[in-house]
């Protein structure tokens, strides 16, 4: 059967409508693995999402290569392309499946086995994050090569404009499937229903696409093309694949960096990763889309991109500190440069396409090998950098591209062409430069704001003169010089608390769980008999410790604290070892990763390294009344008991009775060590004459908790997204019998 040409056209918008959907699906995949791998895999936020995003890259462009290479020799594209989205649906049902087995006990005895060998766990969670997302990135990347391959040749379109349209619409489906997975999926059904509901859509994408290659007859073929000579050329890039190699290094590095800027400025929450996401892939695929209008004005949009990119920090100055943009609003300046992005992808992509599916395929692989290359430099050391190095690091290596384009152009005037190598070689001088004089600075000095900022991959930590200390944007902590702590801080109180609940013998072995400046960890050094162990993920607070030891209590050299840099869950897997006491303050409730340190599997992973009678200590974080709701219900399904204090502020739990009382405080207060001299002082003489009371911090009993459908576990992150915890915690609450 042959289409008539109206019978294409409607053939060509079916085919779109399948790369639509197929990007939709990998947009969700990408946002529920890097969240899945994290918790099975552990690290902190910046370097899962690094690497799930490295291989994710890596997987699209060595699919793009490979389906580059073979387009020319497909007999049915659509077959070919129909096959892709089915296996794609397939193979992320069985990654959906791998998700809901309990692995940890065999995640565990591999990572032991690369500690016993002096393996990094790092290399380790790379590996394992290849080893799992490898095949269905590789099926990802191969989608566009094919769908070029499919329009050109058994479509019969011509106009390479189309292969602009192709990335359009399979980058809107990204935005729509960042947008759906992040507001919708996640919060309300979590990571498994999301990967099937993405596994759905790649599976219609395959019912429509083999449905019009029923109807098509199989094209031939035809090697009087430019194919041929294409193929004979091999590998070599040329002009425009390593223009898109050092686009896609330079748009990648600034997608990270957008990453850390938004946090910083508009906290480090599900929402502001999520919408952080959906505009950068909306405007780029925005320049994509305009870029036919533009095709030869690369040397204007290099050098807009190259502005907007150097005034970025400038923006976030404003934003965070005087103007205070809303996201959708003023918070859309961070991501003008990604038109320009979009709009150079675009134009170079049509420039050097001749053979749809080969060339489509060569650029996009060389494109994403650039990509890997900037998420690598931007992650690893462009985080070590502070904020407007970075930006001026982006600009520099834009400007290289720009004089790489300029150079190659002048052809016929060797002498303008050796200035503007000369122009571009001393621009990557600039760059070399930039960064060495960036990593040579400990950290940022804000005069204007009474700001110390120190930069690490693992976070970034402020401390403002009036001692403050915010972590990735949110507040955390306030220093100590002089014990200003004492009765004051959440951190003192979840020791004292924790030590209350052990008056029956002195607890020895105690666990802290975010460390922070160890304000915690040094008020149980209080007590000479406790030897404490404590987890820290962002080891950029390792240079805080050293620069502030007075005012963080000596935490950073306390003989009596071994602190750890790596996350807990980890930590507390590979080590067995049990603890009288185990204090685990997580992140805001709010914050994106928080579920990690409050969810149902983490807390029996603490009830495992527990000793008889032993307890644990929460940091409850002020949530709203949902979010305090679900960490009080999965605590309970996991430890008998429960009390709290200062409005729920620090909930302690044990699988033993708790008794706080008049005398289990006497006992604590006449223990030797400073903590009891602490105690005793407590509150000293407040206006009135009275003695602060601690034990009118005791929040009185309530009614029991009651366990509900809706907990926190690995699956359902639903602690993090405030508005999805209200509407199905207060449903429930609703449909709950009254007593």
């Amino acid at each position: 059967m042959t289409f008539m040409p109206n019978s294409r056209i409607l053939a060509l918008i079916a085919v779109l409508g399948a790369l639509f959907l197929s990007g939709t699906a990998s947009i969700v995949n990408q946002v529920v693995w890097q969240r899945g791998l994290k918790i099975q895999l552990g690290g902190s936020e910046s370097i899962s999402s690094m690497i799930v995003v490295l291989v994710f890259m890596l997987g699209l462009g060595l699919g793009a290569a490979l389906m580059g290479s073979w387009a020319r020799r497909v007999d049915r594209p659509l077959r070919i392309f129909a096959s892709i989205e089915l296996a794609l649906c397939l193979v992320n049902l069985l990654i959906a499946g791998l998700f809901a087995l309990d692995l940890s006990e065999s995640i565990y005895a591999v990572q032991r086995l690369a500690l016993s060998t002096g393996l990094p766990l790092r290399l380790i969670y790379a590996l394992a994050a290849l080893l799992v997302l490898l095949v269905p990135t590789v099926l990802m990347g191969a989608t566009l090569p094919i769908a070029s391959e499919t329009c050109q040749r058994q479509l019969g379109a011509r106009e390479s404009s189309l292969i602009t349209i192709l990335f359009f619409l399979n980058t809107l489906g990204a935005v729509l499937g960042a947008f759906g997975s992040s507001f919708v999926l996640l919060p309300l059904f979590g990571q498994r229903f999301s990967l099937i509901m993405a596994a759905a859509l790649n599976l219609v994408a395959a019912a429509i696409l083999f449905g019009l290659h029923l109807s098509f007859q199989s094209p031939k073929p035809n090697e009087s093309t430019p194919r041929a000579a294409a193929a004979q050329r091999g590998w070599r890039p040329n002009r425009e694949e390593m223009l898109g190699f050092g686009l896609g290094c330079v748009s990648l590095a600034y997608e990270m960096y957008l990453f850390r800027l938004m946090a910083l400025a508009h906290e480090p929450l599900p929402v502001t990763f999520a919408i952080t996401l959906c505009f950068y892939l909306l405007f780029w695929s925005v320049g994509v889309f305009f870029s036919s209008r533009f095709p030869k004005r690369l040397t204007v949009i290099f050098s807009l991109t190259a502005l907007m990119v150097a005034t970025t920090p400038y923006v976030y100055e404003l934003d965070r500190f005087s103007a205070h943009f809303s996201m959708a609003f003023g918070g859309l300046l961070y991501f003008i440069p990604c038109i320009g992005f979009g709009l150079l992808y675009g134009v170079l992509v049509s420039r050097s396409n001749r053979d749809w599916g080969s060339d489509v395929g060569r650029y996009y692989a060389y494109n994403t090998l650039g990509s890997c290359l900037g998420i690598l430099a931007m992650t690893l050391v462009g985080y070590e950098l502070p904020l407007h190095y970075g930006a001026f690091v982006i600009t520099v290596g834009i400007l290289v591209s720009l004089f790489y384009w300029l150079a190659s152009s002048q052809v016929r005037e060797p002498a303008s062409r050796i200035r503007w190598r000369v122009a571009m070689l001393t621009s990557c001088v600039a760059l070399v430069g930039l960064i060495m004089s960036g990593m040579s600075i400990p950290y940022s000095l804000s005069s204007t704001h009474g700001i110390r900022t120190y930069w690490g991959r693992d976070g970034v930590v402020e401390v403002f003169e009036d001692g403050d200390v915010y972590i990735d944007g949110l507040w955390h902590t306030h220093l100590s010089p002089g014990g200003q702590h004492i009765g004051k801080s959440y951190t003192w109180m979840m020791a004292v608390s924790a030590l209350l609940a052990r008056d029956d013998e002195p607890a020895q072995d105690i666990l802290v769980i975010g460390n922070g400046v160890g304000l915690t960890a040094s008020t149980f050094a209080g007590q000479p008999e406790a030897r404490i162990d404590a987890y820290e993920i962002n080891r950029t607070l390792e240079e805080v410790l050293r620069d502030y030891e007075a005012e963080t209590l000596g935490a950073g050299r306390n003989p009596q604290i071994k602190i750890a840099w790596m996350d807990a869950r980890s930590g507390l897997a590979l080590n067995t070892k049990q603890y009288d006491i185990i204090v685990s303050a997580p992140l805001y409730l709010r914050q994106a990763g928080s579920s990690t340190l409050l969810s149902k599997e983490y807390f029996e992973l603490l009830g495992r390294r527990l000793k008889p009678k032993g307890v644990v200590a929460v940091y409850a974080h002020e949530g709203t009344p949902a979010q305090s709701t679900l960490v009080r219900r999965t605590i309970a399904s996991v430890f008998d008991y429960q009390q709290t204090f200062d409005k729920h502020v620090v909930l302690i739990a044990s699988n033993d009775p708790i008794r706080i009382d008049r005398e289990a405080l006497a006992k604590l207060e006449n223990r030797p060590g400073v903590l009891a001299a602490q105690l005793r002082n407590y509150g000293a003489t407040r206006a009135g004459g009275r003695r602060a009371d601690l034990l009118a911090r005791l929040d009185r009993p309530s009614a029991p908790v009651r366990l509900g459908k809706f907990l926190i576990t690995d699956d359902h992150p639903l602690v993090e997204y405030i508005w999805a915890a209200r509407r199905l915690v207060d449903i429930e609450s609703e449909n709950e019998p009254s007593d």
